[in-house]
């Protein structure tokens, strides 16, 4: 049912999961994932709360801090965004998404050095899984030089983040 954007489904089936396993931290992430898709955002929070207590080895969901830290920066809780996002940068050092997102959050919070170092990080790095797509880190980079001031750096991003979707027609990898 995830897997096939079937959210409200999704829901009942981890539901389900939890009440057998209540220490599975995957089962709370992606029971807190699927709430968030159908607008249940106070339980969302808290299965994301409920997972996070039982995130532990042997069985770590190093994806359980990032997803938490994104919900908290979609509802602008940006201070405790930063605490789950730092905490995701050392359980998955060598995965894309985790360096993109803390730099949209030091966008956020106008840390502009940071953003960019995170950003350009994100960008070098391999996404096997294609979750993130490169002309979202170019046009993320275009914003974070336009705000340093570097503006022949802004436009260098802003063309990439062009050419990739024009290329691909719908923004993907160039």
């Amino acid at each position: 049912f995830d897997r096939q954007r079937r959210a409200e489904e999704a829901v009942k089936s981890f539901q389900k999961a939890v009440r057998i396993d209540p220490v599975n931290a995957s089962a709370w992430d992606y029971l807190a994932l699927n709430l968030e898709n159908t607008g249940e955002q106070r339980q969302a929070e808290s299965a994301y709360v409920a997972g996070i207590k039982v995130n532990h080895t042997p069985r770590l969901d190093r994806f359980l801090d990032y997803n938490y830290g994104r919900f908290l920066m979609k509802r602008n809780r940006l201070q405790e965004s930063e605490v789950w996002l730092n905490r995701a940068a050392d359980l998955s050092p060598d995965t894309r998404a985790v360096f993109y997102e803390r730099a949209k959050l030091y966008l956020l919070l106008s840390r502009y050095s940071e953003a960019r170092a995170d950003a350009e990080r994100a960008l070098e790095m391999p996404d096997p899984g294609q979750y993130l797509q490169s002309v979202q880190i170019y046009a993320l980079l275009s914003s974070i030089y336009r705000h340093l001031g570097d503006t022949g750096q802004a436009q260098k991003f802003a063309m990439l983040a062009r050419a990739a979707t024009l290329k691909n027609g719908s923004g993907g990898r160039p």
